[in-house]
Formats: structure tokens, sequence, C-alpha cells
């Protein structure tokens, strides 16, 4: 018995450490500059390797086999645990880790990975502490170096990153988590259709320009309609931006976040009035 016992713990650990040098590949060391040392981060898909929110600004990578790469920082994260760099990554380039689609549970091991200050994976298996409305615990504090390594399954699926909490405890942010984080944001959407227009000519002084957009379709259901927003209104400025060129509208709705409440001035019925109206995300990105 006692052998059998030992033979399963030498299986159990040769199982791990298999799944730490397959893992190793998409590893590495995210130089935070000098004295201030360094966190830990993973390829998420080719050429975007992601790691803890305390990585801003240019860093340095230094891969698993010792070699460091350019690492230019991505905008776009709105979650300000997450950092994400493009980096140029040698041929070939190394498969980024499979992700896990079953949920987290209390009491499940879990193999959190680093890397060492040269590149090197560190790991450490733990367990699953709880999970609740404020997220994922894993056991035991967290070594900051290790700070935005990659936490697997025991099939060495990718469940997620390693933070820390802000009670001190390692935090696991899942894998849905970082892919929402670093999803490019949607272009607004007003649910209404354009076309260049010239503003009435008793109206220019006082709209302050020559042309603007006329309202031709107003989308059921969307914020124009919402607003009282109606086919024939011409829109001179949305939050003071003239609506003046082919591409204006375009350009604002591109950088106007959805939740926003925004003025339009406008033409009706012969006058300058003013309406609100809440800026959605566009349903089709493409359309």
């Amino acid at each position: 018995m006692r052998k059998n016992n030992l033979g399963s713990l030498a299986r159990f650990s040769e199982e791990l450490a298999a799944i730490v040098g397959d893992a190793a590949p998409v590893m590495g060391a995210v130089r935070l500059g000098s004295g201030h040392g360094h966190v830990s981060g993973f390829i998420w898909k080719p050429g975007l390797l992601v790691t803890s929110g305390r990585a801003t600004g240019k860093h340095g990578v230094v891969l698993a086999d010792g070699l460091s790469v350019r690492a230019q920082p991505v905008d776009g994260s709105e979650d300000g645990r997450i950092a994400a760099f493009r980096v140029s990554l040698p041929s070939p380039e190394p498969t980024p880790l499979r992700q896990s689609e079953n949920p987290v549970r209390t009491g499940t091991l879990v193999v959190a990975l680093g890397a060492g200050p040269d590149g090197s994976p560190t790991a450490r298996l733990v367990m699953v502490h709880r999970t609740g409305a404020d997220g994922v615990r894993l056991d035991g504090p967290l070594d900051m170096a290790a700070e935005g390594g990659p936490v697997l399954d025991a099939e060495g699926r990718l469940l997620g990153m390693a933070v820390a909490a802000s009670d001190g405890a390692c935090a696991l942010l899942e894998v849905a988590t970082i892919a929402r984080a670093l999803a490019p944001p949607r272009p607004g959407w007003l649910g209404v259709a354009f076309q260049p227009t010239l503003v009435p000519l008793g109206l220019r002084e006082e709209a302050g320009q020559d042309s603007a957009r006329l309202v031709v379709r107003v989308i059921r259901g969307g914020p124009a309609e919402g607003s009282g927003l109606a086919v024939g209104d011409i829109v001179l400025t949305l939050d003071g931006i003239g609506m003046t060129g082919t591409g204006t509208l375009r350009g604002f709705l591109a950088s106007a976040r959805p939740g926003r409440e925004i003025t339009a001035r406008l033409v009706r019925g012969g006058r300058i009035e003013t309406t609100r109206l809440t800026v959605q995300a566009d349903p089709n990105p493409h359309w």
C-alpha cells in the first residue's frame, strides 16, 4: 500500500512538472525599472502579453529562455488590475494557453505560475480558498514577483491571472474578466441616420455654421427615439462639436463611451433647440 501511495504521488508530481514545463514558453518577466523589480506575464494571444496593472509605461520582457523582447503598452483596458503589451516574439511563436470553460470551485487545487528575473518559470500549488461576490481568492499571500502570472487547473488549462486583492490575499482574475477588459471598446450609437445638409439661411448666424446633418431615419428603441429626435431635425452640434463634415459624426461616436449623456443642438420648426440623449453601445459595430 505504501509503495502504491508513493507511486501515485510521484505520478502527480510528474504531471505538475509537465504542466509547468508546457506553460513555460508563454511566460515572461516584465521589468518595472531600476530598483522596482518585476512582475510576471504571459502570452494571451499571438503578439499580446498580459500582466498585472502595476506594469505601466514601456517595459522590457524577459522570456523563459532568457531572451529579452520589446513591449509596447496597449491602450484600452478599463480594468486597472490588468495591463497588456504588444511583444515581438521569435518564430515560431509559442501557442497561447488553452482556456478552461469550467467554473472555478472552492477547494480545487490549482497551479499558480510566475517568472523569475531571468524569465524562468516559478510555480506554487495552491487551493481555491473561496469564491464569492467579490471574486475568487486563492490560499495564501501572493508573491509580488509572481503577480500577473497565469493560474492553471489540473489539466494545464488557463483559469485566469493571479493579482493582489485589496486585503493582501491572492486573487484570481478569471479568463472572462481578462477577455472583457481587453475587448476593443464598442463605438457609441445613437440609433439615427443622417445626411449632409445646409443650415437654413435665416439661422446661420445664430447657429454659427453653414452645414449640419439632417435626420433621415430614427431607429426604433434607440437613444434618438427616446430623446424625441425626429426625421427632419437638423443636428448642428453634439456636445459642442459641429456636425459639419462627413467623418465628424463617426469620429465623435468612436470616442463617445456608452452610457455618456450628450447634448444635441438642433434646428426644429424654424428654431434652434437643444435636447439630451444617452449614447448606447453599437449593437452591430460593423453596421
